[in-house]
């Protein structure tokens, strides 16, 4: 009896999640302020101030960055950041997925949930703080791993 071989994902996989969620999310990015807090951490981010609790200072620096790109609205490129955020966990998550043996379809389709749940798509075309915390719990996590 022969074993049976489980397909796996190409190892470009993660990068390419990286660039299919970015275009997702890009396409939507807010050129202004949005809703919420998102004024207040862009102020904070312009200034390199205090937010509210618990104040995310890496947040703050990654938002100052942003401003140094000469590339449309300063609210576009500080919502970019939680753009690029998502698209991190997008390609961690394919990372762990592949790298824990589960099947290409699986792995894909976790994927569109993630981001077909609306929760994370809606902050990570805005000035939020919810996509780059995701991102960096996902980092650790693949840290671990």
């Amino acid at each position: 009896m022969q074993p049976q071989v489980q397909p796996r994902a190409p190892e470009f996989a993660p990068r390419l999640a990286f660039v299919l969620a970015l275009a997702l999310v890009a396409v939507g990015t807010s050129p202004a302020d949005a809703w919420l807090d998102a004024g207040e951490l862009g102020a904070a981010g312009f200034e390199l101030g205090v937010m509210h609790p618990p104040g995310t200072p890496g947040l703050a620096a990654l938002l100052q960055v942003a401003t140094w790109i000469p590339l449309g609205p300063l609210g576009w490129r500080m919502a970019l950041v939680s753009s690029v955020a998502a698209a991190v966990v997008a390609a961690v998550t394919m990372r762990l997925l592949q790298r824990r043996g589960v099947h290409p379809f699986v792995s894909w389709g976790a994927l569109a949930w993630l981001f077909a749940g609306m929760t994370l798509l809606r902050h990570a075309r805005g000035v939020e703080l919810y996509a780059p915390q995701l991102a960096a719990l996902a980092v650790v996590a693949d840290g671990f791993d």
